[in-house]
């Protein structure tokens, strides 16, 4: 009977223990750190996931007389499907290229996106000297596995940009690559974004619509 208590004794004490060690791991997860992503970024591609993330009718992207060779092709309406690279990557260039401080009409815009260690976020002008204008800020949420962009847009105010589900390479040769599920986009080719469709028709409504892309973004 001693022999049975003694080890009726152990079995209890290893179930508590067992019970100890399941509670610890409940209520501490493992945290993931903070990868260092700082540095400056150029534009990689974009893939298109949705074209109109408000219209439940269609997944595809079109843009009213949109080109992507406006130098020698004449207006006419663009358009592209989930899955698109080119195309989808052209405009969302188009629009990041607009947060540069380029100044010149007569040069072709080239840009850099500039995630600083302290927070900041900018874009520089390499088209133009690498004149840089600071354009909000940048955190990770609480997963580390979100990098969320507080952009200033002077046409759209505060627009926040959620890179999701995000992986990683970190150093010199760093990439970014993720989901965005909600990025500004232009309706018509013509007009910048945010800008009324129809002046003299408010109902029209603005220069604006929004789509889901994966992203990359390279050092």
């Amino acid at each position: 009977m001693k022999t049975n208590f003694t080890m009726t004794k152990r079995l209890l004490f290893g179930f508590a223990a067992l019970a100890m060690v399941i509670s610890s791991c409940e209520e501490d997860p493992i945290e993931v750190p903070a990868p260092d992503i700082a540095g400056i970024y150029n534009f990689t591609s974009a893939t298109l996931v949705d074209g109109d993330i408000g219209n439940d009718a269609t997944t595809d992207l079109f843009i009213a007389f949109g080109s992507t060779n406006p130098d020698a092709d004449p207006p006419y309406s663009a358009s592209a499907q989930v899955g698109d690279v080119p195309t989808t990557s052209f405009f969302v260039n188009a629009v990041l290229s607009g947060l540069a401080p380029c100044v010149n009409p007569d040069v072709a815009v080239t840009y850099q996106i500039n995630i600083k260690s302290d927070g900041g976020l900018a874009f520089i002008c390499t088209s133009e000297g690498g004149t840089s204008e600071d354009n909000g800020s940048w955190a990770f949420a609480d997963d580390n596995k979100t990098v969320i962009l507080t952009i200033e847009s002077s046409t759209l105010g505060t627009v926040i940009v959620k890179i999701e589900t995000a992986t990683f390479v970190t150093g010199d040769s760093g990439i970014i690559s993720g989901t965005i599920n909600s990025l500004p986009m232009i309706k018509n080719g013509l007009l910048g974004v945010g800008a009324p469709l129809d002046p003299n028709d408010a109902s029209a409504g603005v220069n604006l619509q929004f789509i889901a892309i994966d992203v990359i973004l390279s050092k």
